[in-house]
């Protein structure tokens, strides 16, 4: 039985994607059709991610998705600006947040940035009772945070080494790809071990929440590691 349910419930979301037009994830989710191979797939990202060696981790996330298909920013946010309430409110206050906070950073990452965060605010822990400005306020923070440590962590690495691939104005946005695929990871893990759930302003998820909430984390995943310096190979 167990079996026969999951066939269904991948059956319907896979009838549920192919009405979505304007996203393609339906050849993301006949890649990812079941929570085990989701799992499996984020076991392998969250395996690569060492905090000390961000550029080489990065290359190895890339390796890990190379076989799933590529997914850009637009099509990412097609999809949530159908899906989630409040979309639209929630990026553009975390773009300007992200533009105010976080100077040196281009127009597409603090675009990217700006999608996860709309996106990420749409998930908590469980049993926690927050609304979704909340999270958002918490990850924004959270979010910032990180970046500047990391970046001004980098900067300071990279300073002691006789030769860098990296000019200096490649730090902040690489910064920025670094945090949000680490944590979209850890938030996408957290369904597989049940420690988050998604929040009522996403809307449509039906039986199928948990894999479709995982599936939509992969996609942003996968969009930002196509948008990683070029000179990450």
């Amino acid at each position: 039985m167990d079996k026969l349910d999951k066939y269904l419930d991948s059956f319907y979301l896979q009838e549920e994607l192919n009405m979505l037009n304007e996203f393609d994830l339906t050849k993301l989710s006949s890649k990812i059709p079941t929570d085990e191979k989701a799992n499996g797939i984020l076991k392998k990202l969250n395996s690569s991610i060492n905090m000390n060696k961000p550029k080489e981790s990065l290359v190895k996330m890339k390796k890990v998705v190379s076989g799933l298909p590529s997914i850009n920013t637009s099509s990412v946010e097609s999809f949530a600006t159908k899906k989630i309430k409040n979309y639209k409110a929630m990026k553009g206050m975390s773009q300007k947040i992200i533009e105010n906070s976080l100077p040196g950073i281009s127009n597409n990452m603090v675009n990217n940035a700006a999608i996860f965060l709309a996106i990420s605010s749409n998930f908590s822990k469980k049993d926690e009772k927050v609304s979704q400005q909340d999270v958002l306020k918490r990850n924004i923070k959270t979010f910032v945070l990180k970046v500047r440590k990391f970046a001004d962590d980098f900067d300071d690495s990279e300073e002691k080494k006789k030769t860098s691939v990296f000019q200096k104005e490649d730090i902040p946005d690489l910064a920025v790809a670094w945090v949000i695929v680490a944590m979209a990871t850890a938030i996408a893990i957290g369904f597989g071990t049940g420690i988050y759930a998604i929040l009522t302003s996403i809307a449509a998820f039906s039986l199928t929440g948990t894999l479709m909430a995982v599936i939509l984390l992969i996609a942003v995943i996968l969009s930002i590691l196509s948008y990683v310096p070029s000179k990450i190979k």
